[in-house]
């Protein structure tokens, strides 16, 4: 299988709600129906695939060099996406979907909450995704931080929030003074690569 994907450095994985797999590599996006392997790529570019996330039932979000793709996987096809205010591209880190028309995006030490909204031509056919931010988080840790992952907790009421620092920030977006910062590790040099919150317990893994 690996002599088909678009290179063979695999950065991401990710099984979508059909039963697709998605691998994010160093050159682009390749999915794997069971039988067959197909490559995608936004430009002629090397694409180096970080995370790729459904965004919504249609589309699924791919994050490269700190930018936002949208990748329509009915139409087999990169689909634009910027930001509503000035057409400019969309860079974040992780996201994480909320519902079929917004989600959270990270960057840097900011949290922000996105809605996206799809610009159609004449025809009816989706040319453009455009994101308004509702909301932006710029207070929640130190300047010199930043946020590396997220996650939910179980009843989706809060965020689990990690930084590269080794904070661990569980977030109330409805009641944000209510959100509590814990450290996890001091003096240590590692780098979180992801969250999971399961009954409970936060499970964080670092490399």
């Amino acid at each position: 299988m690996q002599d088909g994907l678009a290179d063979n450095t695999i950065t991401s994985i990710y099984k979508d709600r059909d039963g697709f797999m998605w691998f994010g590599t160093n050159n682009g996006l390749s999915r794997y129906d069971g039988k067959l392997i197909k490559n995608f790529s936004s430009s002629p570019a090397y694409m180096y695939v970080s995370e790729i996330v459904e965004m919504s039932d249609r589309y699924l979000g791919v994050i490269a060099g700190n930018t936002l793709y949208c990748f329509a996987r009915s139409l087999e096809k990169f689909i634009p996406i910027v930001h509503a205010t000035d057409y400019s591209s969309v860079h974040v880190s992780h996201l994480l979907p909320i519902d079929n028309n917004s989600f959270w995006g990270l960057s840097g030490n900011k949290l922000y909450l996105y809605t996206q909204e799809e610009v159609k031509n004449e025809k009816g056919e989706v040319v453009q995704i455009k994101l308004k931010c509702e909301k932006q988080y710029k207070d929640l840790i130190d300047s010199g931080d930043n946020f590396c992952a997220m996650c939910y907790t179980d009843n989706h009421e809060m965020l689990c929030l990690v930084t590269q620092q080794g904070n661990l920030l569980l977030f109330q977006p409805e009641s944000s003074e209510k959100s509590k910062k814990i450290s996890l590790w001091k003096n240590k040099t590692w780098d979180a690569t992801s969250v999971l919150y399961d009954k409970g317990v936060v499970w964080v893994s670092t490399i």
